[in-house]
């Protein structure tokens, strides 16, 4: 996202999720305590005997905002088309130096993404966690290229190097880590002979490895192994004892080698082996990092560009979000000098153009773009001094929430937040608001960093004449600086200062606004409200988190959380937990187990459970019908009531649907609901003014506007 993101939608229909503030109504004192019936027993899902379930159909298509995300590999061809990608997924294609991108859409797709690539005439190769593929036209489109080794086919092994060698393609591939139980990744080698055949070759490592080429030489990597070279692929000799990542070879056959702990090292052509040096930032700590790419520019051997950082993209080593992250340039002559080195991890770069800056050593080149955290893709345009945004239309975020809000001054839109930050758009998403591009800092987390932002809710008045947008955050948060942040939209829009203030202390995630009160759900324990004129804080004890709070049909309700907040994906796997309805002076428990999400309308009740759905016909009655659920991630659920229609989110199988009907007969029967979609990978839903809104992991918002046959 450009710094970070905020997200806003114009929408008119109740919300499955929180965040939403309007009105309560004073409760129905004469159903207080609901109906006491017989609770139906536990069903299965329903066979193919039982009545047939309508046809919902629509095509999904991902909406303009929310750009930025987590790049891992960029790479320019000789033509100067640039192809960006995602660790989650995702391939961008850019033909003009950067300046926007287009995202690569073809059915075979989903969730595909590049470690690298290369170039064999006219024909374009790209190793990915799904295979090996092949393109004919620049990238526009792709084919996938059957190697006949079924576990690299199927994704079981990772294609992570690539190398031309004469008018061969050896290539490097590595056990996906979901198969190493803890253990290294182990690595194979192969080659693409010129008759398009595919052998597999003894390689000299066989843990992590990655190949590079320049004819006459093969290299050979493998943190575990070190660095070893051969003339013909089968005879190798190691010539570098250290924990070696990605290798660079020039026109001269001098060595550009990262390491993990150890820097980077240039190893000199003599005769034939190599003589060592090693190349490192004066000041800096070699610990905790993954030395990933040294380069010499194009035109100037004197001047290194290089990028590092702790996260892993195949390695089973990491060190992300504590691991020493940073990339620059410097003029090397035995050590580095007048090295300049920017925050953020970088993983790969790519030269751009022919154009040429003069620098403390020579001219070098003008345009490169690496890939770094959350900003995507940065692109310097003098040789490496600066750096800015380069990735409009790279939408690659993950997404934490999507909130609707229902009243206050920002009434009628949507706030999306990402893990990068947040954006602002109206209309559904077809407008996104200018000058919002937010992301919470240290400066105003107590010094420390604010966690996940989460839930976004707006006032009816501005809160001490400033805010009209409050924004959650909390786990996961390394750093503890989170809270309830007030925020001045306008004051963002003007570029202005001191636009961000915490009001409330702490982890939070859902909120409300009710009578002129915050309701916070806090994560650490209970309920935090806060009154919007005094600014006082009061506190509903609970003895644990209360990490979700909604408002159906005008009342209170919340679940809450026993247990760690394992990871950003903490709701799926949560074991322990009770929700509960709330008249302003006590609570009542109305579902005694834990939920990943419930929605309550005119009484009716529906949870999503890990495992189960569950409905209850009137949310107090005791009266149950639960239908164990295929075994599947979930990971949220939106209601379409005026519909019927129950939508179901998974990790990694996308999106599936039933009926309210159904779930009520005691059977369902799940179908899925991908038709356009580009992954599968789906984090939460919302239902909203006739519209399906996806949060994905890597490819920010997709939407669609289901119509039932």
């Amino acid at each position: 996202m450009r710094g970070v993101v905020y997200f806003i939608i114009v929408m008119l229909v109740a919300s499955s999720l929180g965040c939403i503030s309007e009105k309560i109504e004073k409760p129905d004192k004469k159903r207080i305590h609901g109906p006491k019936t017989k609770k139906i027993e536990e069903k299965r899902q329903v066979d193919s005997t039982r009545k047939r379930l309508g046809v919902v159909s629509g095509k999904w298509e991902q909406l303009n905002g929310m750009d930025g995300g987590d790049m891992h590999f960029i790479y320019s061809t000789r033509s100067g088309v640039l192809f960006v990608s995602h660790g989650f997924g995702g391939v961008w294609r850019s033909k003009n130096g950067g300046e926007s991108w287009e995202i690569i859409k073809q059915e075979d797709f989903t969730d595909v993404y590049f470690y690298d690539m290369e170039e064999i005439g006219e024909v374009l190769y790209a190793g990915s966690n799904k295979g090996l593929w092949y393109s004919l036209d620049e990238g526009e489109s792709w084919t996938k290229l059957k190697t006949g080794f079924p576990e690299i086919d199927d994704g079981t092994y990772h294609l992570v190097s690539l190398a031309k060698y004469k008018d061969e393609l050896f290539f490097t591939a590595v056990l996906d880590k979901k198969y190493r139980n803890g253990r290294p990744g182990d690595g194979r080698l192969f080659v693409l002979k010129r008759d398009k055949t595919i052998l597999e070759l003894e390689a000299p490592a066989n843990k992590e490895i990655t190949v590079s080429a320049k004819y006459p030489y093969l290299f050979i990597s493998s943190p575990y192994s070190g660095l070893f070279f051969s003339t013909d692929g089968k005879r190798w000799r190691k010539i570098l004892d250290k924990k070696t990542t990605n290798v660079f070879v020039d026109g001269k056959y001098n060595l550009y080698v990262g390491t993990i702990g150890d820097w980077w090292y240039i190893g000199r052509k003599i005769g034939n082996t190599w003589k060592w040096e090693q190349v490192k930032i004066p000041g800096r700590k070699n610990t905790n990092s993954i030395f990933y790419f040294l380069v010499p520019d194009p035109i100037n051997e004197n001047r290194l560009w290089f990028g590092c950082g702790g996260v892993s993209r195949f390695y089973s080593f990491s060190a992300r979000g504590f691991g020493n992250s940073f990339f620059g340039v410097g003029c090397w002559n035995g050590e580095l000098k007048d090295w300049k080195i920017h925050s953020n991890y970088a993983t790969s770069i790519a030269f751009y153009g022919d154009e040429k800056v003069k620098t403390s050593c020579g001219e070098a080149t003008k345009y490169a773009l690496v890939t770094v955290g959350r900003q995507a893709v940065q692109k310097t345009m003098d040789g490496g001094l600066n750096w800015s945004n380069s990735y409009e239309g790279v939408f690659g975020d993950t997404i934490n929430a999507i909130n609707p809000i229902k009243s206050g001054i920002l009434s009628g839109t949507i706030v999306v937040t990402a893990v990068s930050g947040t954006e602002i758009a109206f209309n559904n998403g077809e407008e996104w608001m200018k000058g919002i591009d937010l992301r919470l800092g240290k400066e105003v987390g107590g010094g420390k960093l604010p966690g996940y932002p989460w839930c976004a809710v707006s006032p009816e008045r501005r809160i001490e004449g400033k805010y009209d947008l409050l924004i959650s955050t909390g786990y996961p948060s390394p750093f503890r600086g989170d809270g309830v942040f007030g925020i001045d939209t306008s004051c963002l829009v003007r570029g202005g200062r001191n636009c961000v203030k915490k009001l409330i202390g702490g982890p939070h995630y859902e909120m409300v606004i009710s009578e002129g009160k915050l309701y916070a759900g806090n994560m650490d324990n209970g309920i935090d409200v806060l009154d919007l004129e005094t600014m006082e804080v009061s506190k509903i004890d609970f003895g644990s988190g209360v990490p979700l709070i909604r408002k159906f049909d005008g009342k209170l309700f919340f679940e809450t959380y026993e247990g760690k907040y394992l990871g950003d994906g903490w709701r799926w796997s949560g074991k322990k937990g009770k929700i509960y309805f709330y008249d302003g002076r006590v609570t009542k428990t109305i579902y005694e187990e834990y939920a990943i999400n419930f929605s309550v309308n005119n009484r009716e009740f529906i949870a999503l459970t890990p495992e189960s759905l569950v409905y209850k016909p009137d949310f107090l009655s005791e009266e149950e019908i639960r239908v164990k659920l295929p075994n599947k991630k979930y990971t949220d659920m939106a209601i379409a009531w005026e519909k019927g229609i129950i939508f179901l989110s998974t990790d990694g199988e996308g999106v599936f649907y039933t009926t309210i009907d159904e779930l009520k007969s005691g059977g369902v029967r799940l179908k899925e609901f991908n038709n356009g979609l580009l992954t599968l990978k789906i984090r939460n839903l919302v239902y909203e003014d006739g519209y399906l809104f996806a949060g994905t992991r890597g490819y920010s918002v997709w939407r669609v506007k289901p119509s039932q046959v």
